[in-house]
């Protein structure tokens, strides 16, 4: 039986980096988890859709996680992770959308563009969209583990000819435990939030 009561709101933030998520109807099943929204800032900067019913917060939930797993692998090449936010989002970006010309199949770093796109998929570079609806903003976050100690977030949403709208581009680096410590405390707070409403609506 799910609650229509707006529930609550979960938000983790350290300087420019911060998570946010509200839960406005709740949903018992595991797979479900609630109703709500998921937010990722950086710099002020919101990514993702602001409404009581934007997604099924379970997505959300797992990507956290999953990214809290892969700690340390969310890795790009080096000559690639140090170019500018522009370009690096541009490159990102045009190759898991295939939206560059075969004269471009191949970067300066001699990267074919089908074996980079390989190469973002399995390492988890791409944080959003997360394949359901929280993101579709047009928004996109790319992460990047440059080292052991050093985590790099580019947020920007995305035009209706599949460019880099400027003026919503955010690049952060900030230390890696500071940034996993985050979503660590994120995910514990929001299952444990959610277990409580569980437990609270089956009492009554």
């Amino acid at each position: 039986m799910k609650s229509n009561n707006h529930q609550t709101n979960t938000t983790q933030n350290k300087n420019d980096f911060a998570i946010e998520s509200f839960i406005s109807i709740l949903e018992p099943e595991r797979g479900l988890m609630a109703l709500g929204y998921f937010l990722i800032k950086i710099k002020g900067t919101s990514y993702g859709v602001k409404e009581e019913d934007a997604t099924s917060l379970a997505c959300s939930y797992d990507e956290v996680v999953r990214r809290l797993e892969m700690r340390g692998k969310h890795i790009a090449p080096a000559d690639l992770i140090k170019l500018p936010s522009l370009e690096l989002a541009q490159i990102i970006y045009s190759s898991i959308y295939y939206k560059i010309s075969d004269e471009h199949n191949s970067w300066k770093y001699h990267i074919p563009r089908d074996t980079l796109a390989k190469m973002i998929y399995k390492n988890n570079l791409i944080w959003a969209p997360d394949g359901d609806e929280a993101f579709d903003d047009c928004s996109n976050v790319f992460q990047f583990d440059i080292d052991e100690k050093t985590v790099r977030l580019i947020g920007f949403k995305d035009t209706k000819d599949y460019k880099v709208d400027e003026s919503t581009l955010n690049d952060i680096t900030m230390n890696s435990d500071d940034f996993y410590s985050i979503l660590k405390e994120w995910a514990e707070n929001f299952y444990k939030e959610w277990q409580d409403l569980v437990a609270t609506q089956s009492i009554k």
